[in-house]
C-alpha cells in the first residue's frame, strides 16, 4: 500500500528497486543476495544481515512496521530491525495521560529498542545524543513512514544505504495529514 521513494541514494553496498521495476528488469547481480518483500527488492552485497531502523509514529506507520517485523523474522531474512524511532509519548484522552505512539507500543511489545527524541534539529536538547546513538548503531538503511519530523542532513548521512520514505499516496500529488481521503475525494483510481 505504500509507494517508496529514496530520500538519499548511496552505492555503499546495497540498492533499492521498487517492485514494479524489479519484476520487469530482473534486478540482481552475480553473488548478491536479494529479497522480495513488502517494499520491493533490496539487494545486499554480502551475506551479513543488514541493520534497518524504522521511523514512524501513527497507526498507519505501525502497520508498515508490523510487515517489516514479520519480514525480518522470516527464514532467510537479509535484514534485522535494529531499532525503532518514534515521537515521544504525548498526552491524550480525557485525563491527558502520557501515551506511547502506536509505533512505539508495537516495537516495545515485540522487544525492539525504541528511541523517542524530542526532535532532530540542533535546537532540541536531545538531538545530539540521538544522532550519536544512531552513529553508534550504524544502520545500513532507515525506513520512514509518517514519522512527523524533519530529517536533517546530519541524520540522512548516517545510514550507509540511505533513507527510504514510504507514503500511502503517490508523492507529490497528495501530501499532508490525510493523503488517502484526499485521493478518494479526487476520484483517483491508482494511488500508493
Amino acid at each position: 500500500p505504500f509507494a517508496g521513494r529514496a530520500l538519499r541514494n548511496s552505492p555503499r553496498g546495497c540498492a533499492f528497486t521498487p517492485p514494479v521495476l524489479s519484476s520487469r528488469l530482473g534486478v540482481g547481480s552475480p553473488g548478491s543476495r536479494r529479497t522480495q518483500g513488502a517494499f520491493g527488492v533490496v539487494r545486499m552485497m554480502s551475506d551479513a544481515r543488514k541493520k534497518v531502523v524504522f521511523l514512524g509514529t501513527p497507526e498507519v506507520a505501525a502497520q508498515s512496521l508490523r510487515r517489516l517485523i514479520d519480514a525480518s523474522r522470516a527464514d532467510g531474512a537479509v535484514f534485522e530491525l535494529s531499532a525503532v524511532v518514534s515521537n515521544p509519548p504525548s498526552k491524550s484522552g480525557r485525563k491527558k495521560q502520557l501515551q506511547a505512539s502506536p509505533v512505539q507500543a508495537l516495537a516495545e511489545a515485540e522487544g525492539i529498542p525504541v528511541l523517542t527524541p524530542t526532535g532532530l534539529l540542533k535546537k532540541y536538547e536531545d538531538s545530539a545524543e540521538f544522532l550519536e546513538q544512531m552513529r553508534e548503531l550504524a544502520p545500513d538503511l532507515c525506513i520512514t513512514a509518517a514519522y512527523g519530523q524533519f530529517l536533517p542532513k546530519s541524520f540522512l548521512s548516517i545510514p550507509k544505504c540511505g533513507t527510504l520514505n514510504i507514503h500511502p499516496s503517490l508523492l507529490p500529488q497528495f501530501r499532508g495529514a490525510s493523503p488517502v481521503p484526499r485521493a478518494l475525494e479526487a476520484g483517483v483510481e491508482v494511488t500508493g
